[in-house]
């Protein structure tokens, strides 16, 4: 039996239609994730072969809690006090774990930190994180502004290091010096007044204790990116991500301070490359 068609240019449409729909859906439903498992897998491959021998790591992240206040008093003493608490932070990097000597591989051309974010757990103060000369560790700095991007002025040579004051953001190629920053929570309280009267003050984090300010209020979590090239131009990355401690079963920074030292003991501190 044969089959007549009526109207030939209508039935090549619809076949070619047809046609058209099963190679999209075959595509769409199997080459396509199937293209995409084959790139995620080249580019999984990629980034393990890349990290079997990472080259920076960080080597240790110092922390020093406490706190300040800016005395705005006309006549009297201590009645009108801006509370501010600041944590001072000190990231050593390691660049000799594979390779002893310093090559191109193993020294840095650029340095730069962003993607900056600071979880408080009240809104007391306002929070900010910038760079802090290291002259300066575990004193109270003023700023106004959060930087959203940190960019380091790489030093190669001695007589770099000569004209250099470490008044803005400074790294040496060999990794010699840490990465120092500054965290901020500027007015926790402002317009305080201290009421005790015949007793030293310490504008330290004792000041915290003393204006009732809860530790819990003042705890925040820190996260930020630490990106870096080496010589050759490669790329690394290592994501941060602090927990701060501003209390321990021993001290708190009621005493005046805290000091933390985190020593790295495990791979997860490596900067990874990036492709």
């Amino acid at each position: 039996m044969k089959i007549r068609v009526k109207n030939e240019k209508k039935a090549v449409i619809i076949s070619f239609v047809f046609l058209f729909t099963v190679i999209f859906g075959y595509w769409y439903l199997i080459f396509s994730p199937m293209l995409r498992n084959m790139q995620f897998a080249n580019q999984a491959y990629a980034f393990v072969v890349g990290n079997e021998e990472p080259i920076f790591k960080i080597k240790e992240i110092i922390l020093y809690s406490s706190a300040y206040a800016v005395d705005k008093s006309e006549g009297e003493v201590l009645k009108d006090l801006d509370i501010h608490q600041f944590t001072d932070i000190s990231i050593s990097i390691d660049n000799k774990s594979y390779i002893s000597d310093l090559s191109n591989k193993n020294t840095v051309s650029e340095l730069y930190i962003d993607n900056i974010k600071i979880t408080k757990n009240s809104d007391k103060g306002k929070a900010m994180l910038n760079y802090k000369n290291p002259y300066s560790f575990g004193k109270f700095q003023d700023s106004n502004e959060q930087s959203d991007r940190i960019d380091f002025n790489i030093l190669h040579t001695n007589a770099d290091n000569a004209n250099n004051d470490f008044s803005s953001p400074t790294f040496f190629t060999d990794c010699s010096n840490p990465i120092t920053l500054g965290y901020l929570n500027k007015n926790i309280k402002t317009n305080d007044e201290i009421l005790k009267s015949n007793e030293k003050i310490d504008f330290n984090g004792k000041l915290l204790k003393i204006s009732n300010v809860p530790i819990e209020d003042i705890s925040y979590n820190l996260n930020f990116q630490i990106h870096l090239k080496n010589s050759l131009e490669e790329s690394y990355v290592y994501a941060v991500d602090l927990n701060v401690p501003l209390e321990d079963s021993n001290s708190s920074i009621y005493d005046g301070y805290i000091f933390k030292v985190m020593h790295n003991q495990s791979k997860s501190y490596y900067f990874l490359k990036e492709n």
